[in-house]
């Protein structure tokens, strides 16, 4: 199953490095950060497309050439989002104000259709690949670093994609963390753990795979083990004839040795307390 994710980060940290190294990636390259990516990971074998207009982006999602990808990197979000934006208002002038900047009801347009944008990449069965540079806020004494987009389009992002990465330099090496922390936003929808090291080989984007990959199949063991708990409660309950065969079945409910896997314990309880 494909994953989506956010990687934001300071200027030349490695973020468009990150998306080339996706499997079969069609690099989306608004902001011309593929000139800058090391000649080691942007040789001939990546496939790019250079942005000049948010019609570019329609037809290709809209082509069979689609098809060849299995990951679609947009790089960056923030450059995606003027793109589209200088398209809305060519089609409807009045979504832009006097300075150049999207009105109120140009603002509300930006966040409905990127928010369509964002589902409809999702519905790719794709890796889907979001880019963007990061921006400190100050809040109250502190510094937040966020990703830099404009707009609620931003937060729609955030709650569609499984992971958000915050990539810096942490002790003179890079790292990215999906971890929420106190002074940065991050999302981790699948499960990783803490900060995770920028290996050298642009290897990044396959270790985070594996990981899930490894989380999904442990999740799905233990839910196999989930239902057949369920279902040796219901052959316990369906042998139940007499009050004292309940009693027996509380007695083993609470005796800590018994297996409990997530509200296991809790659904037994209650289908005794159904059949008492």
């Amino acid at each position: 199953k494909p994953i989506s994710i956010l990687v934001y980060g300071d200027p030349s940290i490695g973020k468009t490095t990150f998306g080339v190294g996706a499997p079969k990636p069609m690099i989306i390259d608004l902001d011309r950060g593929l000139d800058r990516v090391d000649e080691r990971f942007s040789g001939d074998s990546v496939e790019y497309m250079e942005v000049d207009a948010y019609e570019d982006i329609l037809e290709f999602m809209q082509s069979d050439e689609i098809n060849k990808y299995e990951s679609i990197v947009i790089d960056t979000f923030g450059k995606f989002i003027d793109v589209m934006f200088d398209y809305l208002a060519r089609k409807t002038p009045k979504l832009r104000m006097y300075n150049g900047q999207p009105s109120q009801a140009g603002w509300g347009q930006i966040k409905t259709v990127a928010t369509k944008f964002i589902q409809d990449l999702m519905k790719l069965n794709k890796h889907i690949i979001f880019i963007a540079h990061a921006k400190e806020e100050k809040r109250g004494e502190e510094i937040i670093t966020r990703p830099d987009i404009s707009g609620a389009s931003g937060k729609e992002l955030i709650k569609e994609i499984d992971l958000v990465g915050f990539m810096t330099n942490k002790g003179g090496n890079r790292t990215i963390c999906f971890e929420p922390g106190d002074y940065f936003t991050a999302k981790n929808g699948l499960g990783l753990n803490g900060f995770i090291e920028v290996p050298q080989d642009n290897s990044l984007f396959s270790k985070i795979l594996d990981k899930v990959q490894k989380k999904r199949e442990n999740r799905k063991k233990l839910r196999e083990e989930y239902d057949e708990l369920l279902s040796e409660q219901d052959t316990k309950l369906s042998k139940v004839g007499t009050p004292e065969d309940l009693d027996l079945l509380i007695k083993e409910l609470k005796d800590q040795e018994t297996k409990i896997i997530w509200g296991s314990r809790l659904i037994f309880w209650n289908k005794i307390k159904k059949l008492a």
